[in-house]
């Protein structure tokens, strides 16, 4: 009634997979040529973008500077009079400081120039980023204005 099975134990050959210590360098050979490349593209879009901080801020400062002169009839040089505190006055994302000059010597003109600080500091392409009282937009880098503007 019962019928009796035969184990038969067929021998197996047993294949290691995987990588090899040559193809592993090849991978990481790869991977460091990308790095290479994709990370100064990145760095130089990150300081590209953090520039409109700086634009923000300028064109938000020289706002405040024409509502002063509209109800002192004189620009100032004093950022606390235009949203600084503490005599400093810095960007929405503070990568940028703003300054206010008065290149004619009275309040009747002013120039901001906002200064990049921390790791937009190494944005030496444009630089400072200056507007003046009559819309005036310069840098002090050695890029074309309108590349940085």
């Amino acid at each position: 009634m019962y019928k009796k099975l035969k184990i038969v134990n067929h021998a197996r050959i047993l294949r290691v997979s995987g990588f090899t210590l040559i193809e592993l360098m090849i991978a990481l050979g790869i991977l460091a040529i990308l790095v290479a490349v994709a990370l100064p593209n990145y760095l130089n879009t990150m300081i590209d973008t953090r520039r409109a901080d700086a634009k923000i801020a300028l064109t938000d400062a020289a706002a405040r500077q024409e509502r002063w002169f509209t109800e002192n009839n004189a620009y100032t040089t004093n950022v606390n009079n235009i949203g600084g505190t503490s005599g400093t006055l810095e960007s929405p994302d503070e990568h940028y400081v703003i300054t206010i000059t008065a290149p004619c010597g009275d309040t009747t003109c002013f120039t901001l120039t906002a200064t990049p600080q921390g790791s937009q500091a190494d944005d030496t392409y444009c630089g400072n980023l200056t507007l003046s009282h009559l819309g005036e937009k310069d840098n002090s880098g050695a890029a074309d204005v309108d590349e940085c503007w």
